[in-house]
């Protein structure tokens, strides 16, 4: 009787978990802090020492930029 109850609980355990789990999407970005974003169409500022460090989001190629030796270079992750 214990291993029934037991194999119960393992069961409805297991289904919560997978029920729970959605494949709805819920990722979205709405401000960034420091960074600026730059929308459909919008150019790249100049870069130079005045902004040195300086991050770029743009929205057409969906990359991020950083300004570094007066040129922008690609953002990448870890």
């Amino acid at each position: 009787m214990k291993n029934l109850v037991a194999s119960g609980a393992i069961l409805f355990l297991s289904s919560a978990f997978l029920f729970g789990c959605g494949d709805e999407n819920t990722t979205e970005i709405t401000q960034v802090v420091g960074m600026q974003v730059l929308e459909k169409g919008e150019a790249m500022p100049k870069c130079s020492s005045d902004n040195e460090g300086a991050m770029v989001y743009s929205v057409d190629s969906a990359e991020a930029f950083y300004c570094i030796n007066k040129k922008f270079a690609q953002a990448h992750g870890p």
